[in-house]
C-alpha cells in the first residue's frame, strides 16, 4: 500500500554500488510511494547525463561498499554535482555512504566507528527530535544498519535530528541547505536483509519494525521536500 502524499515529485535515485546494485531497495521506493522515480548509477555512468536541466524535485543518494576516504573520481564528481544542486535549493537525502559523502564535502570528518573496523549491522533504534526544516517528532525509529564508517566530526552549520546507540550522528541536516543525511538504511528491503545483512539473525518483529521505520522515515523526507518546495 502506497503512502499518502499531497504532491507527486520527480525523484532521481543515485546508485553508488560498485558491485551489486540495490535494485530491490529502489523498487520498494516505487511500490511504497507514488512519486516519479528514476535511477542513475554514478560509479558506472558518472554525472554528465544529469548535468543539464530540467533537474528533479529531489535526489536520493544510496549507500556503497566504497569509502569516502577513497576519493575515487566518480565520488568526487558526485560530491561536486550534489553540492551544486544543493546550492540551487534542490533537496537531497544522503543514505549511509551518501550521508557521509556530503557531510565530508561540507567540512565534516568521517572515520571508522571502531578501531578494529568492526562492521555494525542489524537494526538500530534511532531517537529523533523535531526540527524546523524536517517534520520529525520525539520518537524512536527502528532502521536497518550496515556500516563501518560514520561521522566523527559534524560541521557547525549542521544540526543533529537522530541519535542511536553509540552513534551520535544517525540523522543530521544542514541548517540552510536542503540536505538531510541518515547513517542507517531507511530504504532497506527484504532483499537488503538477504544480500547485506546475511550474517545477522533478525527475528520477524525486528524486520517488520525496521521496514515500518524506514517507510516512515522516507515519508518524513518527502513531506519535508513538499514543505521546502512550497516555501522556495
Amino acid at each position: 500500500m502506497q503512502a499518502e502524499v499531497n504532491t507527486i515529485f520527480n525523484i532521481i535515485v543515485i546508485e553508488c554500488a560498485i558491485q551489486t546494485p540495490a535494485l530491490e531497495c529502489y523498487r520498494q521506493l516505487q511500490q511504497n510511494f507514488p512519486h516519479n522515480f528514476s535511477y542513475h548509477a554514478a560509479p558506472q555512468l558518472g554525472m554528465d547525463l544529469l548535468a543539464n536541466p530540467p533537474f528533479p524535485d529531489a535526489y536520493i543518494i544510496f549507500g556503497s561498499y566504497s569509502n569516502v576516504a577513497d576519493r575515487l573520481p566518480w565520488q568526487i564528481e558526485l560530491k561536486n554535482f550534489i553540492l551544486q544542486q544543493l546550492s540551487q535549493n534542490i533537496p537531497v537525502l544522503g543514505i549511509c555512504f551518501g550521508h557521509q559523502l556530503i557531510v565530508d564535502g561540507l567540512g565534516g570528518e568521517i572515520d571508522l566507528m571502531h578501531s578494529d573496523a568492526l562492521l555494525l549491522e542489524g537494526v538500530r533504534n534511532v531517537k529523533t527530535s523535531p526540527h524546523p526544516s524536517w517534520p520529525f517528532t520525539h520518537e524512536e525509529l527502528a532502521l536497518f544498519i550496515s556500516h563501518r564508517y560514520g561521522i566523527s566530526k559534524l560541521p557547525p552549520d549542521f544540526d543533529v535530528i537522530g541519535i542511536g546507540h553509540n552513534s551520535a550522528y544517525d540523522i543530521v541536516c544542514h541548517k540552510t541547505l536542503p540536505f538531510l543525511g541518515v547513517q542507517p538504511h531507511p530504504e532497506g528491503s527484504l532483499a537488503f536483509i538477504d544480500e547485506t545483512l546475511s550474517g545477522q539473525k533478525l527475528d520477524p518483529n525486528q524486520i517488520n519494525n525496521a521496514l515500518k521505520g524506514g517507510k516512515k522515515f522516507m515519508s518524513i523526507f518527502f513531506k519535508g521536500v513538499e514543505s521546502f518546495l512550497k516555501n522556495h
